[in-house]
């Protein structure tokens, strides 16, 4: 049974590659961890809970109790990887039990969407907010996100005109303007190295 373990352990280390190459990276990525981070546990959950409960979850908001079994899959149903699958099959062939295996793959996706809400800081409000510096997904900018930037870290702007700044953000969201950048001329030296001038890209 020890290389069924092995088996399924190789096919979900993939899911964790993901998010956490991203918390490697040397560029700037802060906008892109929230939603990497939540969609990491979206996928720890349809290993192994039902179909229905999640899109029941996506479209009308309900919570999902993944620890109770009656919102689980049955067993044959679980994610354990094509590989583990082909085995099980063999051990269960030769008649040896496999209902132990199936209870430890449970909790183990069980533990891992625990451990990930209690550790990832999904309520966060930086990292909810850092969205706004993406501005390749424009549609997911609010103003609000900007006036919390300002609320938080105002104080380190300086005498930089915060009205200027806003209405060239709306500029960006909103219109397709070649080499638009921001315009800092007014700010301190401070300020100026709080906001990048990169066309692509708006960070505090």
């Amino acid at each position: 049974m020890t290389e069924t373990y092995l088996f399924f352990f190789q096919a979900v280390l993939p899911l964790f590659t993901r998010p956490n190459m991203l918390l490697q990276r040397e560029d700037p990525s802060i906008h892109l961890v929230h939603e990497s981070l939540q969609d990491l546990i979206q996928r720890l959950l349809t290993k192994f809970v039902q179909l229905k409960l999640l899109m029941a979850q996506k479209f009308e908001g309900t919570e999902i109790d993944y620890l109770d079994w009656s919102c689980q899959v049955e067993d044959r149903e679980l994610y354990i990887g094509m590989s583990t699958r082909s085995l099980l099959r063999k051990l269960e062939d030769d008649g040896q039990p496999v209902a132990m295996f199936y209870r430890g793959v449970c909790s183990f996706w069980e533990t891992a969407v625990t451990k990930s809400k209690k550790t990832f800081l999904l309520n966060d409000d930086v990292l909810k907010n850092a969205r706004l510096i993406d501005l390749f997904n424009k549609e997911e900018i609010k103003v609000s996100q900007f006036e919390y930037f300002v609320d938080r870290f105002g104080s380190l702007l300086g005498d930089i005109n915060l009205e200027k700044i806003h209405d060239e953000l709306m500029d960006l969201l909103l219109f397709t303007i070649p080499e638009k950048q921001m315009i800092l001329s007014q700010g301190s030296t401070a300020g100026q190295q709080g906001y990048s001038r990169n066309t692509d890209q708006l960070s505090v």
